[in-house]
């Protein structure tokens, strides 16, 4: 919960300081966490592509 809050106040610190708009704001954050999220996706299937060296039986 203090995560969500905190999220909260620092968007809208970022709203009131800059000349950003709303929409243009959230378009940002939300390409922002889709590149993230990739990225951390990618990272995972590249330590799955490696596989083991267990021999099945």
């Amino acid at each position: 919960m203090l995560a969500f809050a905190g999220n909260s106040v620092l968007c809208r610190i970022a709203l009131r300081e800059t000349g950003i708009d709303a929409a243009s704001f959230t378009t940002i954050r939300l390409a922002s966490g889709a590149v993230v999220l990739w990225l951390i996706v990618r990272g995972f299937r590249r330590a799955q592509a490696g596989g083991g060296n267990w021999i099945r039986r």
